[in-house]
């Protein structure tokens, strides 16, 4: 498992995905084209103690979703809903969006 990312790191990252944002849905599309360019999908992470793998991040609403597979069906759920995110390059975006997340 990977240590915990500071406070300033995370703060840094939030400024970086949400600059110009005017609005909570302008910065949650800033989130997902900085994860879009950051993070190499499809990866694997566990839901609800499950394995399952991410093929595409998106925006719903006000929300970042992940398009997940669990075997031969696919689901989109919320992105905060996953854990262990498995060998992911840059998967600090999503724990940086979770402390976004918590300031809304």
């Amino acid at each position: 498992m990977k240590p915990k990312l500071n406070q300033k790191k995370l703060a840094k990252m939030i400024e970086e995905a949400t600059t110009d944002c005017h609005d909570e849905y302008e910065a949650i599309e800033g989130f997902v084209v900085t994860m879009e360019d950051k993070l190499k999908v499809p990866f694997d992470a566990k839901m609800l103690g499950e394995d399952i793998t991410v093929v595409e991040i998106n925006s719903k609403g006000n929300r970042i979703v992940a398009r997940i597979k669990k075997g031969s069906k696919h689901y989109i759920v919320d992105i905060l809903d996953m854990e262990d995110i498995k060998n992911v390059k840059n998967s600090e975006w999503i724990e940086a969006y979770r402390q976004w997340r918590g300031s809304w």
